[in-house]
């Protein structure tokens, strides 16, 4: 696989999932204000929460698409994956992408 061709894959797939702005709405009604501010701040953890999964949602199914296969990372090469910066993670995600024997569980398609 060619490394070039994994960055083209990756950013078209970043990109996509970066479509994902908003998802619908939870409106809180209370006639209690404070119950009603305390329900609008916990929908609005849930929200952003649902935003996150639906853009890695986008993610892997692009790269799937795309005929890389799911390998489901072990703990601590995730969090090492996560401490990453941009570049750094990219390299890293090739390299695991590239091996020849997966460092982690594959998934189905």
């Amino acid at each position: 696989m060619a490394r070039e061709a994994f960055q083209a894959d990756l950013s078209e797939c970043v990109e996509l999932a970066g479509g994902v702005h908003r998802v619908q709405p939870q409106y809180v009604y209370s006639p209690n204000v404070y119950a009603a501010a305390a329900g609008a701040f916990l929908a609005g953890f849930m929200a952003s929460k649902q935003r996150r999964h639906m853009i890695e949602n986008v993610l892997r199914t692009c790269m799937t698409d795309k005929g890389y296969r799911r390998i489901e990372a072990s703990p601590a090469a995730a969090a090492s994956i996560k401490k990453l910066d941009q570049k750094a993670r990219e390299e890293r995600l090739y390299t695991l992408a590239s091996a020849l024997e997966p460092d982690g569980k594959v998934l189905p398609r």
